[in-house]
């Protein structure tokens, strides 16, 4: 059975496309990379994915049923969705924000004891302790970031879809979230994961989709995926591929 299965999914803002037949199966841990242009559809598809926006045509598909026959609570203990950013203010602490991810797991009024431990477990492995009591609005964009994606381990849920998770991080947070997020891909998790940051993406992914003006152009390895005679089309800029000494393999463009 597919983690998830896109089959033909469009969808667009009135008569505006934004998503074009895109058609994709997940069937096992992955930490799968979603890079683009910016307006190439990736954060679409990631609320798609997320039931948060409904396909013009074609099914999308977690853990073998459809989308449209599950409700708000059976999505998110499928799926935690991490956006790139909160623009509505949150007047909670770190520690409630973190809690909220318990919710499609709640059966009651009042947090279990489970509960606390999967929010101190989240909090643990993100590293916030420092600012568990502050505002949540009281935090840097990095900061929040951090809260929002502890909030989406204490969820537990065997899919994550992330947009943009490293936007407002310095190198050392980024190494460490994608040191993070490899952690949770091996205890058996799958993890989308849109990025700008194409030499991370090609270093430390499984797996990379490449979109360009709505449609899935590459579905590959990163070798593969991101070779530079494949994404000068879809960046419009040269692209070249170097290797550091250790190995690694890295590009530049322009």
């Amino acid at each position: 059975m597919s983690r998830i299965a896109l089959d033909q999914v469009s969808f667009g803002y009135g008569a505006a496309p934004v998503l074009r037949e895109i058609s994709a199966r997940v069937d096992e841990p992955q930490l799968i990379a979603i890079i683009g242009p910016n307006g190439a559809g990736k954060s679409t598809l990631i609320r798609t994915v997320a039931g948060l926006l409904h396909p013009t045509s074609g099914t999308c598909s977690l853990e073998g049923k459809p989308l449209g026959q599950l409700d708000r609570r059976a999505i998110s203990r499928r799926v935690a969705h991490v956006p790139q950013q909160v623009t509505a203010p949150i007047p909670f602490t770190v520690e409630e924000v973190v809690l909220t991810g318990r919710t499609p797991h709640s059966h009651g009024l009042f947090e279990s004891a489970e509960d606390l431990r999967a929010v101190d477990h989240a909090i643990a492995l993100t590293h916030i302790e420092a600012f568990r009591h502050r505002p949540f609005h009281n935090l840097s964009g990095g900061e929040q970031q951090r809260v929002l994606l502890a909030a989406a381990i204490a969820q537990d849920a065997p899919i994550f879809l992330l947009d943009e998770p490293g936007a407002h991080l310095d190198p050392e947070n980024q190494t460490e979230l994608w040191n993070l997020l490899a952690q949770l891909r091996d205890q058996g998790r799958v993890m989308l994961i849109v990025t700008h940051h194409l030499n991370l993406a090609a270093e430390r992914a499984d797996r990379v989709w490449v979109l360009q003006q709505g449609r899935l152009v590459a579905d590959a390895s990163p070798n593969e995926a991101m070779h530079p005679e494949r994404l000068q089309p879809v960046f419009r800029v040269p692209f070249h591929r170097h290797a550091a000494a250790d190995g690694r393999i890295y590009l530049t463009y322009g």
